[in-house]
């Protein structure tokens, strides 16, 4: 636990911080993070300028979509986790791992979460 009293959790699994540390650490080394919106899909349209993006045109994605771009090498390093869990994933990803052997994403085949 932190001073807070926060419990440092991989899928539902309490972890030390040193773990959750390195493990989020390893996350964000893939410079991947799931898109909500659409705006740095408009912010790319518009000559990656902020100042120029429409702010009317601006939209949520749906939650489980914002996660099928998320890159096949660090969906394999999520899967070896020792604290991975297949039900919790689909929870946290909208992706349901025992529906099919492999999930399309970003346009690889990604073996299936086990």
């Amino acid at each position: 636990m932190n001073q807070l009293g926060a419990k440092y959790l991989i899928f539902r699994e309490q972890v030390t911080e040193e773990r959750f540390e390195e493990v989020n650490g390893e996350i964000r080394g893939y410079g991947w993070y799931s898109e909500q919106t659409n705006a740095f899909d408009l912010y790319k349209q518009n000559g990656n300028k902020w100042s120029k993006v429409p702010v009317n045109e601006l939209s949520r994605k749906d939650w489980g979509d914002s996660w099928k771009s998320i890159p096949s090498k660090l969906l394999d390093y999520i899967k070896s986790l020792p604290e991975f869990n297949a039900e919790d994933f689909k929870e946290i990803t909208g992706l349901d791992p025992k529906e099919e052997d492999e999930i399309d994403l970003d346009g690889k085949k990604a073996s299936k979460p086990t």
